[in-house]
């Protein structure tokens, strides 16, 4: 099939820098086909979406809209396990 392809500058320049084709269509070709697979395989082996473990904060935080407490109790519990 025969196509009018416009490259970005950069990109020709990368392709006649490859070794190993006889041609830059065979260059071209190639370098589609590589990134063709990798699209492919790229969808149908996609990560599962990412699953957030949920925590009890227990009864400790009974206002929510105090801030300055809930940063208080959350930096006390952590000084007592040793992470501070």
């Amino acid at each position: 099939m025969r196509t009018t392809l416009t490259l970005d500058d950069d990109v020709a320049a990368r392709l006649r820098q490859l070794q190993g084709f006889s041609s830059f269509k065979e260059a071209v070709n190639s370098v589609l086909r590589i990134g063709l697979e990798q699209l492919d395989c790229s969808v149908s082996t996609s990560p599962s979406p990412y699953k957030m473990q949920s925590v009890t904060l227990g009864a400790k935080i009974k206002n929510l809209d105090n801030i300055a407490e809930i940063l208080d109790l959350a930096e006390a519990d952590l000084h007592v396990l040793g992470r501070c």
